[in-house]
């Protein structure tokens, strides 16, 4: 909501009158108020974002020789970027602090739910009513903060809140109602309200669930075994149950690296699912669980999830094609599982040796790891979420039949609905100290602990580590590219050549054919940005070599240069190629050669450039994407010029790309050749 909103506006308003006047004092003064006194919230910089950009701008076009003016500018816009998000740390005070409550005599409100008149979805949720206490002469957005409070907590989860409302109310001359949203509430006080009601104390409410906006701003930054839960949450019910754990689950309190992948079990109300699915009053599905186990792994002192979605972890013998059995639905409780949208195999119905196949990376990733929390015997379905316990990762996985169709819900009829998937087939993950106690149990060994096991790591080494060998998809080379700056990195080989150009263009008649091509590359790792101006740099960073399965990020030394990016002296133009409606590309040839990182016998260069260009941007959302050997961005249209930087020994050390207004690309005639 827009609390704030009336001083913001008169800070807004004195800066600009002290800038016109040039009084240095005086925005001094206003920028320390602003940056004391505002709590920056999504709402506030909706109805004025603006005075951000006014705070940035201030400084250089009227100040500019005044560095306390330019770094407190850039204070206040950190600290207002910070205030828009929520976290574990601060989701109390933002969410489920009421407003004080002076002792002074006050009027109850009863807030009543009117959303079935209003919304599609209202009928499938009515909220009963509450009362509130409040202040004659006080503000009616402290009220209706008190009622959103209390509400929250009997309907919501606390980590996925509902917080935009409207109330309705008559208009001031007794005609007919108007809905006026929390965010402009700011003026109104309680007295102004009631008389607009007349003889009742009663606010009718309309629940926005489907524009629930702040509430994405909250940031899921700590796994779900180290997250807590306010007091007022009740704890799970007794119908909830803990299900088998994994074989080699142990509630052991000191483990160390050496144990290997081992199991947390977290409380499910760790998860915050949809905001409404995760709660202990909830009915449906019928059976719940209270625990789930996830795979975890010790590293550098603390933990990290394990087994990903690149790599199967599901022994043969636990894989289940639908339609299962109600006993193996209910096998796979509180587990971590993984479902493949592709069928398995036909089984030879000969003797005939298997050809051996080179290994190739698929393109498109089949498998998902995600957790099973409930289940309901009527309709076959699982729920289920994601083992990191995010935001918008909840679905049910239907039993019924074998196949890999999506059903998306309809978020207007509900916006808390969720995706029906279906599988191929499904089945429990299982760790490699998993693996072996059921080997020995099947062998009349069951004896064997699991301490002793990892006292005897080479009795365990026939059984397959975590990646076997198999090959992560390309997806999944792209997202560990991506986990920050540090690891946007890329290999460049003796003799390796860039390729530069419209990426959806360069396979329209087959292999790779760009406009541009960089060669006289220093070889070794180098690192990929962007700048503020849109810009592309590509940066020498150090030599040695990038293992793309799992990329060691740059150290803060590696990730600057040493040389001036503005000395155009040591620059020299090495190309242009222009791009309309398409996305650029800048990437090494050495990746697309036989036996390359981006090679795969389950499709041709298209393929894997559609890949790239496509599927990377669907999954990460971001503009500028990391590849292996490069980098894909969909930037403005226009004509990119490509430069370089040579260092002492003649090697190129830096590329940059950007677009120049004025320049003209060269003729392009790669068209699809039946035009």
């Amino acid at each position: 909501m827009a609390i704030g909103l009336v001083r913001a506006q008169e800070l807004k308003g004195a800066i600009l009158a002290a800038q016109c006047a040039k009084d240095l004092e005086g925005v001094r003064r206003l920028f320390e108020c602003a940056r004391d006194e505002l709590v920056w919230s999504p709402a506030l910089s909706d109805r004025i974002g603006d005075l951000r950009q006014i705070i940035s701008s201030v400084p250089p076009s009227t100040f500019p020789e005044d560095e306390y003016m330019e770094d407190l500018a850039a204070e206040i816009n950190q600290k207002f970027e910070e205030d828009l998000w929520v976290t574990p740390e601060n989701m109390i005070e933002r969410w489920y602090t009421e407003p004080p409550l002076p002792s002074v005599e006050t009027v109850h409100l009863t807030f009543r739910d009117a959303t079935a008149d209003h919304k599609a979805f209202g009928a499938l949720e009515i909220w009963a009513d509450e009362e509130v206490e409040s202040i004659i002469d006080g503000a009616v957005l402290d009220t209706l903060l008190r009622f959103r409070i209390r509400a929250n907590k009997k309907y919501r989860h606390p980590y996925r809140p509902s917080l935009d409302f409207d109330i309705l109310l008559p208009k001031a001359e007794g005609a007919e109602s108007e809905l006026i949203n929390i965010d402009n509430l700011d003026e109104y006080l309680v007295q102004t309200i009631l008389a607009r009601l007349g003889d009742t104390k009663v606010i009718k409410y309309v629940r926005n669930d489907d524009q629930n906006g702040e509430a994405q701003f909250y940031v899921e930054n700590t796994d779900p075994w180290a997250r807590t839960l306010p007091d007022w949450l009740s704890p799970a019910p007794p119908t909830w149950c803990r299900y088998t754990p994994p074989v080699s689950y142990t509630r052991a309190a000191s483990r160390t690296a050496a144990d290997g992948i081992q199991y947390k079990e977290v409380p499910l109300l760790y998860f915050g699912g949809t905001g409404r699915d995760i709660l202990p009053s909830i009915t449906m599905p019928p059976l719940v669980v209270s625990h789930v186990y996830l795979p975890v792994q010790h590293r550098e002192g603390d933990y990290c999830h394990a087994l990903g979605d690149e790599v199967d972890h599901v022994v043969s013998a636990d894989r289940l094609v639908p339609p299962l059995t109600d006993a193996q639905a209910r096998s796979l409780l509180g587990r971590a599982i993984q479902f493949s949208t592709a069928p398995l195999p036909e089984p030879r119905d000969d003797n005939r040796p298997q050809k051996k196949r080179k290994k190739t990376r698929p393109l498109y990733t089949t498998l998902q790891t995600v957790v099973v929390w409930g289940y309901d015997p009527a309709t076959s379905l699982l729920s289920c979420t994601s083992p990191f316990g995010l935001r918008n990762t909840d679905f049910v996985l239907d039993l019924r039949v074998a196949d890999r169709e999506v059903i998306a819900a309809d978020k207007q009829e509900d916006p808390y609905g969720v995706t029906r998937k279906f599988a191929h087939w499904l089945g429990v993950v299982s760790s490699p100290q998993d693996r072996k106690l059921r080997e020995e149990r099947a062998m009349g060994t069951a004896a064997i602990s699991v301490q002793a096991q990892d006292e005897n790591p080479e009795e365990v080494a026939d059984i397959p580590e975590e990646n076997d060998g198999t090959l992560i998809p390309i997806e999944g080379l792209v997202m560990r590219l991506n986990i920050d700056d540090t690891t946007r990195i890329f290999e460049v080989l003796v003799k390796d050549r860039m390729l530069l150009g419209d990426a959806t263009l360069a396979t329209v008649h087959g292999g790779l054919d760009f406009d541009v091509t960089v060669d006289g590359l220093k070889p070794g790792i180098w690192h990929s940005l962007v700048d503020d101006d849109g810009e592309v740099e590509l940066l020498w960073a150090r030599p040695g070599h990038v293992d793309y399965e799992d990329p060691e990020p740059l150290e803060d030394d590696q990730m600057s240069t040493p040389f001036s990016m503005e000395d155009d002296s040591r620059w020299a133009e090495l190309g242009v190629y222009g791009v309309d409606s398409g996305i650029s590309g800048a990437i090494m040839q050495s990746v697309f050669v036989e036996d390359g990182v981006l090679t795969s016998d389950e499709g041709g260069t298209r393929d894997v450039m559609d890949v790239l260009t496509k599927q990377a941007f669907e999954e990460l959302g971001s503009e500028f994407i990391a590849v292996p050997g490069g980098i894909v961005w969909s930037g403005q249209d226009g004509t990119y010029v490509v430069r370089g930087h040579k260092d002492d020994d003649g090697l190129l050390v830096a590329i940059t790309i950007r677009v120049e207004e004025g320049r003209v690309p060269p003729l392009n005639l790669r068209m699809p050749k039946n035009l």
